[in-house]
């Protein structure tokens, strides 16, 4: 089996048809990743907040974006998702759920599916975002080692139904994405994700945003009270002179590695390892096929370095 599937315990199955899974640099405009960066961990302590679309598109005639989740959402609207969502959904979603992460001593993160929560614990149903977004807010290498990646999976809620109820799937292919500042991580909201540990023991900070076609209960938005009390009372108004500033979104293709089945055991920054330098430096990105392979998470041997994760051949 692999390691991937929701904190609940439900289990996952493969995600056959094709799926968004893209990197964007430059993803946030200049001023919006400074304000971000600078309000990580104040919103880091705070709940998720919600935005709704017709704000992120000045439509509501409620005055300026409040603070710096309220503007990435807005960037990542323009810059990214647009681009990404299917048919109708970049006009008729109803808005984003955001809120920061702030990780300290190299901890990652459980995978898990992003769900609203609401529905879950009030009706036992699943109802997944339509796009997922990571930005990371910080790159440190922590001595030659890299911040550990993002991991999406090519898996899904297995659903209710007793006719499937069948042994979990686990993973067939891998996206590990390496923090990169500035750099949004975006993904079909359905599938399984999470971080593993490291020996990186620098702060790990991300804004994530995810794109929902209809507002879970339970979230709200930030007032201005809200963010006096965090201490982030900024509006969305870019500076005087700035408000033309959007510097430039370019779309990253993952670099594609495929294990073969002769190696038992490939360390996950080994993988990465095998990409050259520069292409991975441009990247930072890199899609594993692994058919004869399954994730797992390892203990750190001495002397060890990076992300603490493994690709195991499973007989």
């Amino acid at each position: 089996m692999g390691m991937a599937g929701d904190e609940s315990g439900s289990g996952g199955r493969h995600l056959e048809e094709a799926y968004t899974c893209a990197v964007v640099d430059g993803a946030l405009r200049r001023t919006t990743f400074e304000l971000a960066a600078a309000d990580a961990e104040s919103l880091s302590k705070a709940p998720n907040y919600w935005v709704p679309r017709r704000a992120l598109r000045g439509e509501d005639g409620d005055g300026p974006l409040r603070g710096c989740g309220e503007r990435a959402s807005a960037d990542l609207l323009e810059r990214v998702a647009e681009d990404l969502l299917d048919g109708d959904d970049a006009e008729t979603f109803e808005g984003c759920e955001y809120w920061c992460q702030v990780y300290n001593g190299g901890r990652g993160l459980r995978f898990h599916f992003d769900k609203d929560e609401h529905k879950l614990r009030t009706e036992g149903k699943y109802e997944f975002p339509i796009l997922s977004t990571v930005v990371y807010l910080t790159a440190a290498t922590g001595g030659g080692a890299r911040q550990s990646p993002t991991i999406v999976v090519d898996q899904v809620y297995r659903g209710d139904s007793p006719e499937e109820e069948e042994e979990e799937e686990a993973p067939r292919k891998t996206v590990l994405s390496y923090p990169k500042q500035n750099r949004a991580l975006a993904f079909d909201g359905r599938l399984a994700h999470g971080v593993l540990d490291s020996t990186n023991a620098s702060c790990r900070r991300t804004l994530l945003v995810n794109f929902w076609k209809e507002k879970p209960r339970g979230l709200d938005r930030a007032t201005v009270a809200d963010l006096e009390a965090l201490g982030m009372a900024r509006t969305g108004e870019a500076p005087a002179g700035e408000k033309g500033e959007t510097g430039k979104a370019e779309r990253r293709d993952p670099v594609r590695r495929e294990l073969g089945g002769g190696d038992d055991l490939v360390l996950l920054d080994d993988v990465a390892a095998s990409v050259p330098d520069e292409e991975l430096r441009e990247a930072s990105c890199v899609s594993v096929s692994h058919p004869k392979h399954a994730l797992y998470p390892i203990e750190a041997a001495s002397g060890m370095q990076g992300t603490l994760g493994a690709f195991v051949r499973e007989e």
